[in-house]
């Protein structure tokens, strides 16, 4: 007695879940240091320095200045990935600026 192949089962499908979306960690530690001018500087320039804490899976960091604490704040800058630092220039003398960073994905 010979055998031969069976007919092929039931057919199933599935749809899998979009991939899970993982926030990146936030840079910590954040500093804002005044550069000191030279004599013939006609703005002011800052040193941001962070702690990148996202492990070199972010593309970039955003850099963001206000006026006031609360906001309103605007991206001045995208810092490269892997940087733990950035230098804001053109800024006005005597002026109270906030800053924050935070990583790209």
């Amino acid at each position: 007695m010979a055998f031969s192949n069976s007919n092929y089962s039931n057919t199933a499908s599935v749809t899998t879940a979009p991939a899970p979306d993982v926030q990146l960690a936030a840079p910590s530690t954040l500093t804002a240091t005044e550069l000191t001018p030279a004599q013939t500087d006609t703005t002011a320039k800052v040193q941001l320095n962070w702690i990148s804490n996202s492990g070199g899976n972010e593309s970039g960091f955003g850099v963001e200045k206000a006026s006031w604490s609360a906001g309103p704040w605007s991206q001045v800058a995208v810092a490269p990935k892997n940087a733990v630092n950035y230098i804001a220039t053109g800024l006005p003398f005597s002026t109270l600026t906030f800053w924050r960073v935070r990583a790209l994905a």
